[in-house]
């Protein structure tokens, strides 16, 4: 084990010291420098109470079955070059007197490459990266679930991190902002395995021209147990705790939302009984422990019984107008309290930018901003990013679930698709609720109704992928059936005093449509493949009907009306907020600069033939 201390100033470490006294580390009596090892013991504790620890040059652990790696500065955890890292070779990599090392170097056995027997499958510590201020433009190699967090900013982070188990969660944390603000466009947030990825930010979350956050489960390291991706949570603009205090109160999520309903209580009790590997909990019980647990363990179910409520209040009042969105309120309120209001301690935005979140090989996404906007794209690239080597295709950008999963996204005011897509392939439902604002499906280029089958890859390890780019390479907001045996996604659009736009980039279900909103804009660009809710049917022959989105297979059929009179015989009823969404606007010219002349007005006329 590699410790260590530095009570009042930094720790710099720097394994290819210029100077006599930096092996020694007598560089001054605010800082000491340590530059022994290429390569660390298996564990590593650095910890600076008074100061920064600075990577100078990177160091990465042996490999080991319960290493672990814990670092704390009083103030900043930066880099000027340096990798920190935990190597996932195999155990025989490492030398001994019976079996010589095959490598040619120390940094060979400590590259983290992914292709070992996951060493830490039952290691239940996780690792400890913690910051008093910030942490700066550093990179992360880590073969176990993580705790990473700063008390102001993460700014230009790069973690290569993995989950070994499905209860396993990898957290990073902000008290202010999670930016990427450099042009350095290799900077990712990436995950193999399963279980969660958690980033959360008391401030923005701005992914700028960095390569996004990503999940891979098992596609990177096939000798990963579970073949389920992590699931993802992005939550930008947490300013207070959420709704689920140290004591029970019936105002709070768990006492408002989950205790009057039998089938929430259930479900409150199975997850907190595969938490903590118990069973026969009663609900008391299972409340006062879930209450207990911290934020990174309640945000899955919190999140699950949110979304379905928001989902269900917008179904509701296009059934029962007179419902209103109280029920989605009441979860907003007790989830995020006070972010409804003009005082609320929630503000915080998420962009995008020119990056993504992903979730390759399953695992829904789970979007919340609840004191801001959302931005999936920028409404117009520059052409010239290629002069900074950023080369994007669609497949590199927006909001998709490519495997099994769903995408769920909550913000207080707009939510903007500009030239970008929020997409599941992998049969997942996509809900899309914005409190005060609109949701804009974009500008970009038309999804393609019929989407093409993914191609299947094999990479020089063998392992074996499909490649779901062609499928992704439109903008909107959809639900694609990408393969015949790949369930129909549903699709709900909410937004109480605003509008639901499907732009130029358009709406679609591979199964059924509901709309919640004051207006909807481009009905003629809204398809789906079951029933539609809440989308105006065709107006005075304007042309707005409804064609019926189709899967590689063509298996799911047209449900759209045939003529503009059965349209509105069907839909009047059950869109009660959309109906008069669409009619005539009368524009009358007048003239074009020159004066308005009556009929009559022989002289005014003349005038204005002359005019040039």
């Amino acid at each position: 084990m590699l410790a260590l201390q530095s009570r009042g100033g930094s720790i710099t470490y720097n394994s290819n010291p210029t100077r006599d006294n930096d092996f020694l580390g007598l560089t001054g009596a605010t800082q000491s420098d340590y530059g022994v090892f290429q390569s660390g013991p298996p564990s590593i504790d650095f910890a600076a109470f008074g100061s920064d620890v600075v990577l100078v040059s990177s160091i990465e652990t042996l490999p080991s079955t319960n290493g672990q790696l814990t670092v704390y500065a009083a103030r900043d955890i930066t880099s000027t070059g340096g990798l920190l890292g935990m190597s996932d070779q195999p155990l025989s990599t490492v030398a001994t007197a019976l079996n010589p090392s095959q490598y040619s170097s120390i940094s060979d056995i400590a590259a983290l490459t992914y292709t070992g027997a996951s060493l830490h499958q039952n290691d239940p510590n996780p690792v400890l990266i913690s910051a008093g201020r910030d942490i700066n433009d550093i990179e992360f190699d880590l073969p176990k679930q993580a705790d990473i967090s700063a008390g102001r900013n993460i700014v230009d982070l790069t973690l290569a991190g993995q989950n070994l188990n499905p209860s396993d969660v990898t957290f990073v944390r902000a008290g202010g902002s999670i930016e990427y603000d450099s042009a350095d466009t290799t900077a990712h947030i990436t995950l193999n395995g399963p279980g969660q990825l958690e980033v959360i930010a008391g401030g923005n979350v701005d992914l700028g021209l960095s390569q996004g956050i990503t999940t891979y489960g098992n596609i990177l390291n096939p000798n990963l147990a579970s073949s389920t991706g992590a699931a993802i949570t992005v939550l930008a603009g947490l300013g207070a705790p959420i709704g689920v205090g140290g004591s029970a109160s019936s105002t709070d999520f768990l006492g408002r939302i989950i205790a009057p309903s039998p089938a929430y209580q259930a479900m409150l009790v199975d997850y907190v009984e595969q938490t903590t590997d118990q069973s026969g909990l009663s609900f008391t019980t299972a409340e006062s422990l879930f209450r207990n647990f911290g934020l990174s363990a309640q945000l899955p179910l919190i999140e699950n019984v949110f979304f379905n409520e928001l989902v269900v209040s917008g179904e509701e009042v296009n059934q029962v107008p007179s419902l209103g969105f109280g029920r989605g309120y009441a979860a907003i309120d007790s989830v995020f309290p006070g972010s409804r209001t003009a005082t609320s301690p929630d503000s915080g935005d998420l962009t995008l930018g020119y990056s993504r979140i992903y979730s390759l090989d399953g695992g829904s996404i789970s979007i919340l901003v609840p004191g801001g906007s959302i931005n999936v794209g920028l409404a117009n690239p520059p052409t010239n990013f290629s002069i900074y080597g950023v080369v994007r295709t669609p497949s590199d950008l927006g909001i998709v679930a490519v495997g099994p999963g769903d995408v769920d996204i909550y913000s207080l005011n707009s939510v903007l698709v500009n030239q970008s897509r929020v997409f599941t392939l992998g049969g997942g439902n996509i809900a899309i609720w914005s409190t005060l604002g609109n949701i804009d499906a974009g500008n970009g280029a038309k999804t393609s109704i019929s989407a093409p089958p993914p191609t299947v890859e094999v990479d020089a390890n063998g392992n074996v992928t499909l490649d779901f780019g062609a499928a992704i390479a439109g903008s909107g907001i959809r639900t694609i059936q990408s393969e015949p045996d790949v369930p129909a996604g549903n699709v709900n659009l909410i937004a109480p005093v605003g509008f639901v736009n499907a732009g130029d980039a358009g709406i679609g279900s591979a199964g059924n449509i509901n709309i919640a909103a004051q207006r909807v804009i481009g009905a003629t660009n809204i398809n789906f493949g079951g029933t539609a809710t809440g989308v105006p049917p065709e107006v005075s022959g304007i042309g707005a009907s409804l064609s019926g989105a189709s899967s590689v297979a063509n298996s799911a059929t047209t449900a759209s009306s045939s003529s503009a009179e059965s349209a509105a015989a069907n839909q009047s009823a059950s869109a009660p907020l959309a109906s008069a969404a669409l009619g005539w606007l009368d524009v009358f010219v007048e003239g074009f600069g020159e004066e308005v002349c009556k009929a009559n007005d022989l002289e005014c006329l003349k005038r204005n033939h002359r005019s040039p």
